[in-house]
């Protein structure tokens, strides 16, 4: 399950985004996506025009603006599989991310996954950075949020440890990865860049 909280995206992002998903290797997805009570009517009309195309993709139209940690609870409750992995709605993924986190789940029985990433210009006609992730440490990562994207949790794991804290405005990812990783009995990394990360002035 990929899940996605969104609000006032971009249409070309939004878009581009969708179809990131819709090119998946890996077929057996699903595409969870919670609308933040978005004010831009574009949102609505785009999502509900690629779910119409695609059964794989569930849609939350909130009635009122929560902030994303809400919006990232309501996509969880509505997946489905037995992992989730955390995807902006105005980034993308490489083709093959969901099929190595398919395989990481079957092969290592992974609680808990996270892989490397690169920023790109808004156009995607630019790297801006890349990193390449060190193998788990919990020392490291109290001291430093290294884990960001591409990130994901045995869907379980995340309900019995009460999801975001709603709480948090800017820190509920890091305070994800944080509880989830004291609980996870075994966390992988994938060395390989499986997450666009744009970068822009909104």
């Amino acid at each position: 399950s990929i899940v996605v909280p969104a609000y006032n995206t971009d249409p070309v992002m939004l878009k581009e985004m969708l179809q990131s998903v819709r090119d998946q290797l890996y077929p057996n997805w699903e595409l969870c996506i919670a609308d933040d009570c978005s004010t831009k009517l574009h949102v609505r009309s785009i999502l509900e025009s690629y779910a119409a195309k695609d059964p794989r993709i569930k849609l939350h139209f909130a009635p009122e603006n929560r902030g994303v940690a809400h919006a990232s609870n309501q996509a969880i409750a509505m997946a489905t599989g037995p992992f989730v992995v955390l995807l902006d709605h105005d980034d993308l993924l490489e083709p093959q991310a969901i099929y190595r986190v398919a395989e990481a789940v079957i092969h290592n029985d992974a609680d808990m996954i996270y892989s490397d990433e690169m920023m790109i210009s808004a156009d995607r006609k630019k790297m801006l950075y890349h990193a390449h992730r060190p193998a788990f440490s919990p020392e490291y990562l109290r001291g430093h949020p290294y884990i960001v994207h591409m990130v994901g949790f045995r869907t379980q794991l995340l309900r019995d440890i009460g999801g975001f804290d709603e709480s948090l405005r800017i820190s509920q990812d890091y305070d994800l990865i944080l509880r989830a990783s004291e609980q996870a009995k075994k966390i992988v990394h994938l060395p390989e860049i499986l997450y666009l990360w744009r970068v822009h002035e909104n």
